[in-house]
């Protein structure tokens, strides 16, 4: 009886939890670790979501991947992240490669070229390319589109 009361609050936290955004099955575990569950509730509660195809960590890295792509980060970045969530390496680079053909890099680059024409335009050449590198880096962007969008300021 004790276990099934364990079990319906495990289940509990989970629906809690993927109310505020969707999870990766990690993230999921990690949580249900930190809430004191022992770790039979926490497999038979993900095993639960996870037959139920509630949670799935290829449509978490598909959705994350789409909602970082049009923040705009980079894939280092994005990939990064994913990695933070305890999302395999074949799952990550699988839907990368997905969305990096639906989405049109060049786009990507000239709009944020166009953010940042408007919002430096006061500043000296060299300091205005030096903050957009930062920028760009810390958002994750390889140096080819860096590049890029440098030599378009």
């Amino acid at each position: 009886m004790e276990i099934e009361k364990e079990l319906k609050k495990a289940k509990l936290a989970v629906k809690r939890a993927l109310k505020i955004r969707y999870r990766s099955i990690k993230e999921i575990e990690d949580k249900l670790h930190r809430k004191g569950f022992s770790p039979d509730i926490i497999q038979e509660t993900l095993s639960y979501f996870t037959k139920a195809e509630i949670l799935d960590d290829v449509l978490f890295t598909k959705a994350w991947i789409q909602s970082r792509w049009l923040k705009p980060f980079g894939m280092i970045h994005i990939r990064h992240e994913l990695k933070l969530k305890g999302i395999d390496e074949e799952i990550i680079q699988s839907e990368m490669k997905k969305v990096s053909d639906q989405f049109d890099n060049d786009e990507m680059i000239e709009n944020l070229t166009k953010k940042m024409k408007s919002k430096y335009t006061k500043i000296d050449p060299l300091k205005r390319q030096q903050r957009a590198h930062g920028f760009l880096y810390r958002r994750g962007f390889n140096s080819s589109t860096i590049m890029k969008v440098i030599k378009q300021l």
